[in-house]
């Protein structure tokens, strides 16, 4: 969906310091087709289901979206464990593009969740 929005807005960052470009909900709202949704989710799941064939025998610690936006702290800490690196704490000037919520930035949203409901 970001990436979405981001070729149909062609912004693909936002750094805190230049507030002006960013668009509002109305302009970054789409419209997205169940087929073309249920094609990139299993695109993607081929890619991981090749990722971990290749990194199979490896340890390689499970880092997921959701426990970033939650704890960045403790993900980097965990990243950084695992590498063998000094802590560190984590800093960027840039932010989320798309605060929004899902039902508002998908125009056909309530469609999709029923399509993929179950799923």
């Amino acid at each position: 969906m970001s990436r979405t929005i981001a070729e149909q807005q062609e912004i693909w960052s936002h750094k805190e310091t230049n507030t002006n470009q960013f668009p509002g909900v109305k302009c970054k709202q789409i419209l997205l087709s169940s087929e073309a949704l249920e094609n990139k989710f299993l695109a993607f799941r081929d890619l991981e289901i090749q990722s971990a064939n290749r990194l199979s025998g490896h340890h390689i610690p499970d880092i997921y979206y959701e426990d970033i936006v939650e704890n960045i702290d403790a993900v980097t800490s965990q990243i950084l464990d695992f590498l063998g690196l000094p802590p560190c704490q984590p800093k960027t000037s840039f932010r989320k593009l798309n605060i929004e919520s899902l039902q508002e930035l998908i125009s056909n949203y309530a469609s999709l969740k029923q399509y993929l409901d179950g799923s």
